[in-house]
């Protein structure tokens, strides 16, 4: 029997701490919407997202010129040839999820924090409590809490409750999410921790994430290249 090859997710980091993110490679479009958020930190930080999603996008289609602007539900829309893409940050960290074709993608970063044991009680239903497996204080409930936001921004928001998002475990350790109350299919989940923060991407099955992380230079360089 032929194995289906699998669609890879791009899931590209970067730690714009040593840098500033410069505005002048955002593309008209994208400077007059950053050019309207309140605040210099807000618009930091939607810089560096945008920065980081369109060298992913580059990188997954090689395409120059694709701005991400914001659609009306407040997700980010890519323009050019067909893409998905999700955006996500914390702190200097900016993360982008990005594929080709127009399928479901959500991606969420969080740092992996104790204090949001207390929360899972609140987000997570007694039978989701095996679709996420344990370890150090913290990592569960920052894992489940990811793998909710990320499916909010895959399923596109139809309900802005996080426990509306049912985790399950699927074979082999596998974890998989629907919404409560829609006939939309479930869509699988992968996490990853690395460096004390825990990614989270949501995507149809047939996808495969591929984690990448590169320096602002690096980043700079991919979106100057010819």
């Amino acid at each position: 029997m032929t194995s289906v090859p699998r669609v890879p997710i791009l899931v590209l980091s970067c730690d714009w701490r040593s840098r500033e993110a410069p505005e002048e490679l955002l593309g008209r479009r994208e400077r007059a919407q950053a050019a309207v958020l309140p605040g210099p930190a807000r618009r930091r930080e939607w810089v560096r997202s945008r920065l980081t999603g369109k060298a992913a996008l580059r990188l997954v289609t090689g395409e120059r010129g694709v701005q991400i602007l914001t659609a009306p539900d407040g997700a980010p829309s890519p323009t050019g040839r067909g893409a998905s893409v999700s955006l996500s940050h914390t702190g200097s960290v900016a993360v982008c999820a990005a594929m080709p074709g127009a399928e479901p993608l959500g991606v969420d970063v969080e740092p992996v924090d104790p204090r949001n044991d207390v929360l899972l009680r609140r987000v997570l239903l007694p039978q989701e409590e095996l679709a996420v497996p344990g370890g150090r204080p913290g990592l569960r409930s920052t894992a489940c809490i990811s793998c909710k936001e990320a499916a909010v921004k895959a399923f596109r928001r139809p309900s802005v409750r996080l426990r509306d998002y049912r985790l399950c475990r699927g074979a082999q350790g596998s974890v998989w999410v629907g919404v409560e109350g829609t006939d939309l299919p479930r869509l699988r989940v992968w996490r990853e921790c690395s460096r004390g923060l825990l990614t989270a991407v949501c995507a149809p099955a047939d996808a495969r994430p591929v984690y990448r992380r590169l320096s602002p230079q690096r980043l700079l360089d991919v979106l100057a290249a010819g």
